[in-house]
């Protein structure tokens, strides 16, 4: 099938490409949004068939929210969101940790220390190098704190996906001190679904995987070639495959693309940060905690009270956020989980003379073994030059651009980055469009 021909052409219905597609369809051009799966919303996915209520197997929360715009999309079409940060517990294998330790203060003066260091010294180190240096460098913490402080400050690791010994120090705390996280306890697809509004089913068209890009410069035409064979012709394409598919290069480029892009897909690196719901038959755990970071052996994770929030105090169940290479392990099998996690949740025991129950569901994340992904989402690696790469994703290659959250600074790897990154590329198009009427 050779399709007629169109003003732009999306590939991916991530909250990027539908950001972009909305926006150009409000504008009376025609779009069509290519996506390879079965289902809208890329690495945003609310699972509404696994659990008891939704699960959120992508983007969980609105980060930075006080400089987020998906707050106010929420806000003007009556969707729930909700601090989920009122109360935040710390533990280890061992259970709560001991408060007069002090280790919370103790770790507060990182951040300060991290911002001195790299004031004066220009060369990128690891996340890992950095903590060792705060530790040996602090002229006040006890021993206690030496040895128990730097496991407290492995999170980032959870957050960006990488270990810390890959993960940029610099960079590590990327996208903080914008506001707080906000839940969207009814399923964040339902902002997706109001971003989507302006365009019509016809124009989204599911299973099918792009190919090729092919641009006709001498025409100013682009032709997007899919899996299935179809074609597609456009003056402008907009790519918001994630970062994972383009160093994977399973979308060839013709001709290829300019070095400065190449060299900003393959310099880019791409986390592995997962996610795992247990449900119960019962709470064991302390009912009203918002969320437990927990600490040190056997893994740094994050664990959030989906009974309290998503399961309306209804379905007892909690999900917890995993760093590699952990991920990969359980995103290739669902049921080693619960096995691999035990130790975690035999911490959160309110009652330690009862086993941990076994759960009534499992589910994971798949992102690492999702070939329409290969990765959750973007992060930073020793030596990371992001300002350089997002600079080549913002220029593009002529009728050929990028959107995704790898492709922006404001909002870098986050779904918000990803709908601004959408609009930047409409606004793009439709100004070099108006500009030959």
């Amino acid at each position: 099938m050779v399709a007629k021909e169109l003003d732009v052409i999306v590939v991916g219905a991530g909250i990027g490409g539908i950001a972009a597609a909305s926006e150009l369809a409000k504008n009376g051009l025609k779009v069509v949004v290519l996506e390879a799966r079965d289902r809208l919303g890329g690495r945003l996915f609310t699972d509404r068939k696994s659990g008891s209520k939704p699960y959120e197997l992508g983007c969980s929360w609105l980060h930075e929210s006080v400089d987020n715009p998906l707050l106010k999309i929420a806000l003007d079409n009556d969707i729930k969101v909700t601090y989920d940060d009122g109360s935040i517990a710390f533990y280890d294998k061992n259970g709560p940790l001991d408060g007069s330790k002090e280790l919370g203060p103790a770790a507060s003066d990182f951040n300060a220390f991290a911002s001195i260091y790299f004031a004066d010294h220009s060369e990128d180190i690891s996340y890992g190098e950095l903590i060792n240096l705060f530790i040996k460098q602090h002229p006040t913490l006890t021993q206690v704190q030496k040895e128990e402080v730097p496991a407290l400050l492995e999170f980032p690791q959870v957050g960006k996906g990488l270990e810390s010994s890959q993960l940029s120090g610099k960079l590590a705390f990327n996208g903080g001190g914008k506001g707080r996280d906000l839940a969207v306890p009814g399923g964040y697809d339902a902002i997706y679904n109001a971003i989507k509004k302006p365009i019509g089913d016809e124009n989204i068209i599911l299973n099918s995987p792009v190919e090729s890009v092919e641009t006709d410069n001498e025409k100013g035409t682009v032709r997007v070639h899919t899996a299935g064979g179809d074609v597609y012709t456009a003056k402008y394409a907009i790519i918001t495959a994630p970062l994972g598919v383009l160093k994977h290069n399973d979308i060839k480029f013709i001709p290829q693309l300019p070095t400065s892009l190449t060299q900003a897909i393959e310099s880019g690196a791409v986390g592995n940060t997962g996610k795992v719901y247990f449900e119960f038959d019962e709470v064991f755990w302390p009912a009203d905690v918002d969320k437990i970071l927990f600490a040190g052996e056997p893994i740094p994770v994050v664990i959030s009270n989906w009974y309290k929030y998503n399961g309306e105090k209804k379905h007892p169940g909690l999900y917890l956020i995993t760093p590699p290479p952990l991920t990969a392990k359980l995103e290739q099998d669902h049921t080693l989980a619960f096995d691999a996690l035990k130790p975690v949740l035999e911490a959160l025991r309110t009652d330690k003379s009862k086993p941990v129950p076994t759960p009534t569901k499992v589910t994971t994340s798949k992102w690492s073994v999702d070939p329409y992904s290969r990765g959750s989402y973007a992060t930073y690696t020793v030596g990371y030059d992001l300002d350089k790469a997002v600079g080549a994703f913002e220029t593009g290659a002529g009728h050929v651009r990028f959107a995704g959250e790898h492709t922006i600074l404001r909002g870098a790897s986050f779904t918000h980055g990803a709908y601004r990154s959408g609009l930047r590329e409409a606004a793009f198009i439709l100004k070099q469009l108006k500009s030959r009427l």
